[in-house]
């Protein structure tokens, strides 16, 4: 198992809303204001579609608890109860590209007890019965963590509590169901790893320079470096400028 996924540290034009808890200490997430106004950041291709930060506002003025890394695109679909909006968290890294119509699930929505006398959820009209069960799975964290780097593709579901690593990629209309690894390819329903990107090797090596931490000045300065082919080449002349 990786270990668990963070929101990036000091992302290019971050577009956080929140600072997320401290695994050490556990301590209650802090609202903080933004460092910028969220807005469509300005790219070079005129199309591109707005930031994640900017679409997913409407949620977070009403108090869901979500935190956007910086140049992530695309808005997803929250499936989300307004009742559990401060139980959970949704976590996106930076630098996401996100197609459209994807669905991310948080908390217990959409989740119905197979064991039950009845897979209807009763308490959403007769309120919550002393003594009754919870479906089972109700007690893990039922907040969803996408890294940096991760291509969802168009018509994804992705359901609560699942963690998806940096550089992963969910092909199109894939159900994500349980975690997929960094760097992994992941596709169908429900969602299986078809194959890894690069050998353990490289995604280590890629995972160490955690690129999308860096400042946009240093990535500029590199730019071709992320669109080539020859991994190792590129990677020996990421590291070198590092910070």
């Amino acid at each position: 198992m990786w270990p668990r996924i963070s929101a990036p540290r000091n992302p290019v034009r971050s577009c956080c809303f929140y600072s997320p808890p401290d695994p050490e200490t556990n301590t209650s997430i802090d609202e903080f204001p933004m460092s910028a106004p969220i807005e469509p950041i300005e790219r070079h291709h005129p199309r591109m579609p707005p930031t994640t930060a900017f679409g997913l506002k409407p949620y977070v003025d009403r108090g869901f608890r979500i935190s956007v890394g910086g140049y992530s695109y695309g808005t997803p679909s929250l499936k989300w109860s307004e009742g559990e909006k401060a139980a959970h968290t949704l976590e996106i890294g930076a630098f996401c590209s996100i197609a459209a119509d994807v669905s991310i699930y948080v908390g217990t929505q959409g989740i119905h007890a197979l064991d039950f006398v009845t897979t209807y959820p009763m308490g959403m009209v007769f309120g919550n019965a002393p003594g009754a069960e919870r479906p089972v799975g109700n007690e893990r964290d039922l907040g969803v963590v996408i890294g940096s780097d991760v291509w969802i593709g168009r018509d994804t579901i992705i359901q609560a509590g699942v963690r998806i690593g940096h550089g992963a990629v969910i092909g199109t209309r894939a159900l994500v169901t349980s975690d997929i690894a960094p760097y992994t390819i992941a596709v169908g329903i429900p969602a299986k790893p078809l194959r890894k990107r690069f050998s353990d090797d490289q995604i280590a090596r890629l995972l160490a320079l955690a690129w999308w931490t860096w400042e946009e000045d240093l990535i500029r300065k590199v730019l071709a470096k992320f669109s080539t082919r020859d991994i190792e080449k590129a990677l020996d002349a990421l590291e070198a400028v590092a910070p």
